[in-house]
């Protein structure tokens, strides 16, 4: 039961109307025992003379009267039980997305997104069911099987004895198959989480697939992924399917043993007719609790694999979290300083080494180099997307670490390499690092910086347009132009841009950074770029290579210096003249 803490956690809060629906179990259960009971003594009563006229008549109408008392009770046996069970559901499912939100990017970076969609859908749903219906079909069988019993047993234990043989088959069967069931399950899970992850990701990439034509070859892949998991729900249909027909046939058998022992009681005059007939009755009444425990026990296995999947999340520890004790951050000015940076991607090869500077509070520091250099990673540091190394990362002094999180990443404005935008509105895209929108003004102020909104002036809904999923309906240049403006309307102290004008020209780039320039003149600015044209204006340039600063310096010093730096200078200058002649 270890597994279903995060579960049982959650029922607690919801205990009274659990325990209201278990007192309409227990109240279903006791009307329906009562009905048998009633019929036998009809029955023995037929032979009493003389016959009671009213007899049949009374009876008929107790019985009505006690399955309308079983009836309401059932229906709050199921409204309460099962409706504790979907708020359960969703309970869970807003942990699990909680728990998420606040994991690391190097989680992220290994986590499958269908497979993370399957476990916040499917999985939730597989536990649900064991604790909505399993538990009902549960503790229905928990209290039918030994009050029928204890009443059968007044009337005979020998049959009753003969009722037990095939129940005790009945929880071996149970526990040899148990096993088989959850292994079925665990793997239809994980076949069910790897057909939504190759379909996520060939939707994602569906620009790339059509690109290259490879429309057959990604239907073909899917389709053996689909087959493969069709194999594994067939597997696990099998090991529970065996279940039920087995417990009917227990349950046969036995009945076979009742009528022929019990018509010769009946026979030798040790039981009356109606005691035989509620005899039989209430061994019918044991027929579902068992037909129903084959089906709970396949619940339970496919929720117990479902919820070590689900604790498989729940058990990732951040990397990246509040240090015990961390500090507010007050009014910060902006100042960012890096001492002996020494970093690593898990066990992996160093990505950065020995890296120090210091960027005075409104001023700019470009980064460039070759690709794999290590610039995205260095900026991602400061905001702290990786665990920073202890030490080594500053804001205004102050160690990033010991900073609050929240603090810290409202202080630093961050415009990432891969350009994402929301299912909304340009305008809520803008403002999307206020939690109640922009203030007035803020948004078409921050478009203008980034040479948005003349675009943007010309779409029908304006600054309301509605953008498809991820920007679908705008340019590359649009969306980096609109990442940028939502940067700047929060109107941090620190912005980051990490290579975020890759997808403009070098006319418009250089525009939109003189802009830039005026928007961002009391910040501090961390520039990533692969154009020169775009990091010359920088109080500092650091040319990085293999993780390590090469060289830094002014443009101008750069140059003069004739080394890496000027060298990629003459190669772009070069490209540049002759783009401009052909």
């Amino acid at each position: 039961m270890h597994r279903f803490t995060p579960v049982l956690e959650i029922l607690r809060r919801h205990r009274p109307a659990l325990y209201l629906g278990l007192l309409c179990i227990l109240v279903t259960q006791a009307a329906y025992m009562t009905i048998p009971r009633l019929i036998q003594v009809a029955v023995d009563s037929l032979k009493v003379v003389p016959l009671d006229p009213d007899l049949v008549p009374r009876t008929a109408l107790l019985v009505l009267g006690i399955a309308a008392v079983r009836a309401v009770s059932q229906y709050w046996m199921r409204w309460l039980i099962v409706g504790v069970s979907r708020k359960m559901e969703s309970e869970l499912r807003s942990r699990v997305f909680e728990h998420l939100s606040r994991l690391h990017f190097g989680w992220f970076d290994t986590a499958r997104t269908g497979d993370v969609l399957s476990r916040l859908t499917a999985d939730i749903e597989a536990v649900r069911m064991p604790v909505g219906p399993g538990i009902m079909y549960l503790v229905n069988t928990a209290v039918a099987v030994p009050a029928a019993l204890a009443v059968m047993w007044s009337y005979s234990p020998r049959l009753t004895l003969l009722v037990l043989v095939p129940l005790a088959a009945t929880a071996v069967f149970t526990k040899v198959f148990s096993p088989l069931v959850h292994r079925a399950s665990v793997a239809m899970q994980e076949g069910q989480a790897d057909l939504a992850s190759r379909a996520q990701e060939s939707f994602a990439g569906v620009r790339v697939v059509k690109s290259y034509a490879r429309e057959e070859a990604e239907v073909a892949a899917f389709r053996a992924q689909g087959e493969d998991y069709s194999r594994r729900v067939l597997a696990f249909v099998k090991s529970r399917i065996l279940m039920g027909p087995a417990f009917f046939l227990l349950e046969g058998a036995g009945m076979l043993l009742i009528l022929w022992v019990g018509g010769g009681m009946v026979g030798r005059g040790e039981m009356t007719e109606g005691e035989f007939l509620a005899f039989n009755i209430y061994n019918l009444m044991l027929l579902w609790p068992m037909i129903a425990l084959g089906w709970v026990v396949s619940l339970f296995q496919r929720g117990a694999a479902s919820m070590d999947r689900i604790n498989e999340v729940l058990d990732a520890r951040p990397d990246v979290a509040d240090a015990p004790g961390a500090l507010p951050l007050h009014r910060p000015r902006g100042e960012v300083e890096v001492r002996n940076l020494d970093f690593s991607f898990g066990k992996g090869p160093p990505a950065l080494r020995g890296i120090s500077f210091r960027i005075p509070a409104g001023r700019t520091l470009a980064v460039i180099g070759p690709t794999g250099s290590g610039k995205s990673t260095l900026l991602s540091l400061l905001p702290r997307l990786y665990r920073v190394p202890d030490g080594t990362v500053f804001l205004d002094g102050a160690d990033v670490n010991s900073i609050r999180l929240a603090d810290l990443r409202r202080a630093v404005a961050v415009v990432p390499q891969e350009t994402f935008l929301f299912s909304a509105s340009i305008r809520e895209n803008v403002g999307w690092g206020f939690e109640e929108g922009p203030p007035p003004g803020a948004a078409e102020r921050a478009a203008e910086a980034s040479r948005i909104s003349v675009d943007v002036e010309r779409f029908p809904g304006r600054f309301d347009t509605l953008l498809g999923e991820r920007g679908v309906n705008l340019s590359g240049g649009q969306k980096q132009r609109v990442a940028i403006a939502r940067a700047l309307a929060m109107d941090a102290p620190v912005l980051v841009l990490d290579d975020c004008l890759s997808s403009v020209d070098a006319g418009t780039e250089e525009e939109i950074l003189l802009n830039l320039r005026e928007a961002t003149r009391h910040r501090t600015t961390l520039l990533v770029s692969h154009r020169i044209a775009a990091v010359r204006h920088a109080d500092e340039i650091l040319f990085l290579e293999g993780g390590m600063i090469v060289e830094r310096g002014t443009h101008e010093e750069l140059l003069a210096r004739g080394g890496r730096y000027a060298d990629l200078a003459r190669l772009q200058r070069l490209q540049g003249e002759i783009e401009a002649a052909s």
